[in-house]
């Protein structure tokens, strides 16, 4: 007789008022993580107080109906597919994990993450000084000593990602660690090509310094050739990839190396005399070089720990992809920009010179 008294009750309330037959039917309040009626409701809110239309509004809004005894998403929140669509799209490409991935136990002291992380700061600061110069004019902030000082940091850094599980212990693990032979491994192999290459043009960036030491002089020809050996350690790599599929052989056409070819070339050949030659013809060309190539080791060294973040499952393909390709452009951009500024000759009668690095009549 109740259950007939309080059914006919609740539909004299739904005629009267307008407002639906709620006391039976439960929802999950948010606010507390309880189910209520709308009657509980009610008396729930009189404690702030809430007014009928703002409990009104917090039942059909707010609160989460019940499904198979199961709370589920109120009408407020539901979204439009499309709109769900594109938000589960973007959350796809820009949804990112904490950096403690990037904390391992198998970086002995953490030394490769700590140096990488300062050497991180410290190239960032250098690269908004040199975009400063050219976008704004303002002199240079960062003393050549503090940029040195970062390459060397840089070094260490680069070095110390070498620790001992990339040591080979025979000829048949080198050659898996440099990323040759049917079983080598192409990321060890492309890691390694890039920490050459860093040592490269770090030394290729003080060595056109007034005060780099004259008895390393002797070096040019070691690291020109060792520069030419790593541009075809850098295409047996990227050959690799093609073969796996995993990239397209278009996109080995233009190697990043080659562009440096003409600077490998003049360090085996003419070392010293084509340093005096140089900075002669062109009072600015030892500050373009060595802001060229610190910057660009700088460059390959964020590129790579943008690979690793994507490797350790931080950021997503399409992010890692994305700044891959955009992070480089911007950099080349700063470095042509602020070459201009220091050498304005070569973009105007001395253009060959950028591309053969000797001096005209040469």
């Amino acid at each position: 007789a109740r259950s007939v008294l309080r059914v006919i009750a609740n539909s004299v309330d739904a005629r009267v008022t307008g407002r639906p037959a709620e006391e039976e039917e439960k929802r999950l309040n948010p606010a507390d993580g309880e189910l209520y009626t709308f009657r509980q409701l009610e008396r729930w809110g009189d404690r702030f107080p809430m007014s009928e239309a703002e409990t009104r509004f917090h039942w059909e809004r707010l609160c989460s109906p019940l499904v198979n005894g199961k709370p589920v998403a109120p009408q407020s929140q539901v979204q439009d597919p499309e709109v769900a669509e594109r938000t589960e799209q973007w959350n796809k490409v820009f949804k990112t994990r904490s950096l403690s991935h990037m904390w391992s136990v198998a970086d002995a002291g953490h030394v490769h993450a700590i140096s990488g992380a300062l050497y991180m700061v410290l190239g960032l600061a250098q690269l908004l000084d040199v975009s400063g110069q050219v976008i704004i004019g303002w002199e240079a902030h960062v003393p050549v000593a503090l940029a040195t000082a970062t390459l060397f940091l840089g070094a260490f850094n680069a070095a110390s990602g070498m620790q001992s599980a990339l040591l080979a212990k025979s000829a048949e693990d080198l050659f898996q660690i440099l990323g040759l032979g049917p079983n080598g491994n192409l990321k060890s192999g492309g890691f390694v090509n890039t920490c050459v290459f860093f040592f490269i043009l770090s030394y290729q960036a003080v060595r056109v310094l007034p005060s780099f030491p004259a008895f390393l002089q002797p070096l040019d020809s070691l690291i020109g050739l060792l520069a030419f050996l790593a541009t075809m350690h850098t295409a047996a790599i990227l050959n690799g990839w093609v073969n796996k599929q995993a990239i397209h052989r278009v996109d080995t056409v233009l190697l990043p190396p080659l562009l440096n070819l003409p600077v490998a070339w003049h360090l085996l050949m003419d070392g010293q005399t084509w340093v005096e030659e140089l900075s002669a013809r062109y009072p600015g060309w030892p500050e373009a070089f060595f802001m060229a190539n610190s910057t660009l080791a700088w460059s390959a060294s964020m590129v790579t720990f943008v690979l690793s973040l994507h490797e350790r499952r931080v950021v997503s393909l399409e992010m890692r992809n994305g700044i891959m390709l955009g992070f480089p452009f911007i950099v080349f951009a700063i470095i042509c920009a602020r070459v201009g500024s220091l050498i304005p000759e070569w973009f105007q009668d001395d253009v060959w010179t950028i591309f053969t690095l000797s001096a005209p009549g040469n």
